[in-house]
């Protein structure tokens, strides 16, 4: 018999109550950050404040994705262990019951299980293109075929010719944008800042299951 296995990370159905306490807990942090700052303008912790709660966020999110790393490797290594121990006799079953399938489905070359379909699929066999010689190929085809030949031009390149030359080839533009001031740290659309607020919210007429 085999033994459930167990896994380190357990998902959790309270996702929103856990970002509305989070939330409050940062609200009340900046009240307090609030009232022992001696500002004349009252919100003059904020900034201080907000860049702080920022660098925290950064350092969480940093963290999380370390643990991400770790769990695939986690994840990988129990696939790894599960075809070892297993994957003989799995394969071994599914041949066993394709055998016994094809008497009612004499071309069906998988078995459809209640979790998944297992079986044969079949790659290759159709003629592709290697290119040895770019340069030989693109002489035969420009006289022969031209359809097969596209040329692509290297923007950079481009822009360092004429930085170099100060010439501007033809069929060609250099444009530069005007140069625009933009706040930082950048904020978040404020539509999308909206919908995920909203998200979080609770929900009127809605009861938790």
């Amino acid at each position: 018999m085999i033994e459930n296995a167990t896994t380190d990370i357990e998902p959790t159905n309270y996702a929103v109550d856990d970002a509305m306490a989070e939330l409050a807990e940062m609200m009340a942090d900046a009240q307090r950050a609030q009232r022992s700052g001696e500002y004349d303008d009252p919100n003059g912790y904020l900034p201080q404040w907000f860049l702080g709660k920022l660098a925290d966020l950064d350092t969480a999110e940093a963290i999380v994705k370390a643990q991400y790393k770790v769990i695939l490797a986690q994840i990988a290594s129990r696939r790894s262990q599960l075809w070892y121990n297993f994957g003989a006799d799995f394969q071994a079953q599914v041949q066993k019951d394709l055998l016994a399938q094809k008497a009612i489905h004499p071309t069906k070359k998988s078995v459809s299980y209640l979790t998944g379909n297992a079986g044969y699929r079949t790659t290759g066999g159709k003629p592709s293109v290697v290119i040895t010689d770019a340069s030989a190929a693109s002489l035969f085809y420009d006289k022969n075929y031209p359809e097969a030949v596209t040329y692509t031009i290297s923007k950079t390149a481009a822009l360092k010719y004429y930085k170099d030359t100060g010439e501007i080839a033809p069929g060609v533009e250099i444009v530069t944008p005007p140069k625009v001031e933009s706040f930082s740290p950048k904020p978040p659309d404020r539509d999308k800042l909206d919908a995920e607020m909203a998200a979080l919210l609770p929900q009127e007429g809605k009861t938790d299951e």
